[in-house]
């Protein structure tokens, strides 16, 4: 009867319905399959697909860079606020960590669909050039007398607000007075990114114990490397979703392909951003219900033979091999110890500050890369995503490449941190010359008119009665673009079949030759740049390498601890890495590309988004805030090194006796066992030497000694 309540616990199921036919998945290996899937989805919401329709949510909602940033930071927030109170409760014994694991990705699910709610309850997206009835409403240029004036204020009231300045028709289609303010839809975006990090919890903590306790030692990191892996695979498919997302009209679900009178290059275009977070969100919650259905433990994990070391005592059954996190208040001052000794131990402080500059600048490029290249080189959003999500491959090569690197040459802590210097220094380097691969400005007309409300005067617009938020660029013959139609002091349009949008005619501010019947087509001037190819070569190298020092920081990390304090290393180097880099490097970033907008979108109150980006400055601060991030990382890792070198250096004079009573390890009593602790602090070779006061001593046989 024991035995049989024992196997119904460790049967698959829901409550008493645990058909054999299930029973089949209830194995660790099928467990970490299903893991694998709701990573890979999570990993492609959360990093890939948001940060590929960043841009469009900027455009639809009106907000500036600094404010997605924003966004983006607070899922980062949300799991810095639960993570440890979920490894706490979560992991202490008796714990259901699979419904831990399954709650977390059903409240994910239900943040999937909170961020979409801007759109489902908002109206419908009316760009400048389109009215309410989705007919063309291009802003040519007229001279309105005093009768016009009032007449047009009197028919389009419901849709223009007066202008008392300029005694004018003004077109605000920005204002939605309907809707409130569009930005106000800010509160359900970050709402949503703190329920997906919390949701996210569980998973990389609870999930990846739970699959370490159910399978043997021998097979345990190769699968718990599997769901890191995966993780590394779904960024690129989030940006391949969500090329494919922008790609299509924003409200596809209402709005008639025949209506939409803007295409994906037009700088008002805003794709359907919101279609990928409703399919992750439903494969979320499907692949969260089988999670949900393990047991506890799993029967499988009882029987196998877990050869693992038993670095605790060797007295352990197999119960205790069960990893649980549990604090009480009597280990409160071994706690208060072991921080000291991590804030005290200037190698692993050196580490965390490298390592949080280097994730810095690998958030910047993930989340604004796609926004740069569409600024910088013209591309569309879908091409700018699929590029973006093409230098995932390379970044997962390089950390491979640098676990082999560590591996096959059995690096020493003052190997990992040197290897990781001359990594950084070569990444800088090749980051240098990015900043001279940049594009000329497009020469663009009166782009004083956000600057200076006096300049908005020119000779051959000044009787049109122009306006400076309706933004509708137009190229010119003469290779110029235009604010709008108006400020180019067009006259009259006509669809034009052979280029397949709007021709302008009339305009007295361009002079064309005999060979053109039009003066201005619809939409910016195609940039000229042909340097992308050379720009995304260089990005994917710079990625390469950055990619290949991240296993040595890691190694850095372990190995400049006692091993009793790795796993408390690896939590405070989780607090460092949320506060210094995840946080506040998506707002900074946001907020240093805002800094280079030269044409505003002018709302009731304030401004929106940004219409127009001044070349030259975007690519400037963009790229050299990376580079001074990389500057000061690689100094950091250089007193990494160094510090290193001289904590090495100081155990060679060092008393061994007084060294061990610094550290008292937890039921590692006997003189050999501290001496293998210390052994592999510093993961070099040790013997014993008798000096001439007949004292102890340890001295370190690097090869790199005297370099």
């Amino acid at each position: 009867m024991e035995l049989s309540t024992v196997s119904e616990a460790s049967d698959i199921g829901f409550r008493g319905w645990r058909p054999r036919w299930m029973q089949r998945f209830a194995t660790a290996k099928k467990f970490v399959l299903f893991m694998c899937v709701l990573t890979l989805v999570e990993s492609m919401m959360l990093i890939g697909y948001t940060s590929s329709v960043l841009t469009s949510i900027e455009r639809r909602f009106q907000i500036k860079s600094a404010e997605a940033g924003l966004i983006v930071s607070a899922y980062e927030v949300g799991n810095f606020l639960v993570v440890a109170f979920v490894s706490y409760l979560g992991g202490r014994p008796g714990s259901h960590r699979p419904k831990w694991v399954g709650f977390g990705a059903f409240i994910m699910s239900v943040a999937a669909l909170i961020f979409t709610l801007p759109h489902l309850i908002g109206d419908n997206y009316i760009p400048g050039r389109v009215t309410s009835e989705n007919e063309t409403d291009v802003s040519i240029c007229r001279n309105y007398t005093a009768e016009s004036i009032a007449s047009q204020q009197l028919e389009q009231s419901d849709n223009h607000i007066v202008d008392p300045d300029l005694m004018d028709v003004t077109v605000y289609y920005d204002c939605m007075e309907s809707d409130g303010d569009p930005s106000d839809y800010l509160f359900f975006f970050v709402i949503a990114q703190l329920l997906l990090g919390m949701g996210a919890a569980p998973m990389f903590t609870l999930g990846v114990t739970y699959v370490d306790d159910n399978i043997g030692a021998t097979e345990s990191a190769s699968y718990i490397g599997i769901v890191y892996c995966v993780t590394a695979i779904g960024p690129a498919l989030g940006f391949l979703l969500g090329g494919l997302c922008v790609s299509y009209y924003v409200d596809l679900d209402s709005v008639s392909s025949n209506d939409i009178a803007i295409s994906p290059g037009d700088p008002q275009w805003v794709g359907a951003w919101w279609i990928g977070y409703l399919i992750c969100g439903l494969l979320i919650a499907v692949f969260a219900l089988p999670i949900l259905a393990y047991p506890r433990t799993l029967r499988r994990s009882r029987d196998s033979d877990d050869d693992r070391p038993k670095s605790i005592s060797e007295g352990e059954d197999d119960g205790s091999r069960m990893v649980h996190m549990q604090f009480d208040c009597s280990s409160c001052r071994e706690f208060l110890q072991a921080l000291k000794r991590l804030l005290t131990n200037p190698t692993y402080l050196l580490v965390n500050v490298v390592a949080s500059l280097e994730l810095s600048i690998v958030t910047g490029f993930v989340y604004f890369m796609p926004k740069f290249l569409e600024t910088q080189y013209g591309t569309t959003s879908s091409k700018a995503n699929i590029m973006t999500g093409a230098i995932i491959p390379p970044a997962a090569l390089g950390i491979a490449l640098g676990g082999f690197i560590v591996r096959r040459y059995k690096f020493t802590l003052e190997k990992c941190t040197r290897f990781a210097f001359i990594m950084s220094t070569i990444t800088l380097m090749f980051l240098f010359t990015l900043f001279f691969v940049k594009c000329d400005n497009q020469e663009f007309a009166n782009i004083s008119l956000n600057k200076d409300s006096s300049t908005n005067i020119s000779s051959c617009f000044g009787s049109c009665n122009c306006h400076d938020t309706d933004y509708q660029p137009i190229c010119g013959v003469d290779d110029v673009t235009y604010f709008s139609a108006c400020h180019a002091g067009c006259g009259n349009h006509r669809y034009s079949n052979e280029f397949d949008k709007e021709v302008f005619v009339d305009c007295s501010c361009i002079v064309r030759g005999d060979d053109v019947s039009w003066d201005a087509v619809d939409g910016k001037c195609d940039s000229s740049c042909d340097k992308l190819p050379i720009f995304m070569s260089l990005v994917i190298v710079v990625v390469f390498l950055t990619a290949i020092s991240q296993i040595p920081i890691l190694m850095s990390t372990l190995r400049s601890v006692y091993q009793c304090d790795r796993p408390f290393a690896l939590g405070i180097q989780f607090v460092f890495l949320r506060v210094l880099a995840y946080i506040p490097a998506p707002i900074y970033y946001g907020k240093t590309i805002d800094s280079s907008c030269m044409i505003w979108q002018t709302l009731c109150e304030g401004v929106g988004s940004c219409f127009e980006y001044e070349k030259s400055q975007v690519h400037a601060n963009y790229i050299g805030l990376s580079i001074g991030l990389k500057s000061i990382s690689v100094v950091f890792g250089l007193l990494c090194w160094l510090s290193c070198r001289y904590t090495c250096r100081c155990c060679l004079n060092r008393d061994f006796s007084r060294l061990a009573q610094d550290v008292k390890l937890p039921e590692r009593k006997e003189d050999q066992q501290e001496m293998d602790d210390l052994e592999d602090l510093q993961e070099v070779p040790v013997q014993m030497e008798v000096d001439n006061n007949s004292r102890p001593r340890l001295e370190l046989l690097t090869a790199d000694a005297n370099i």
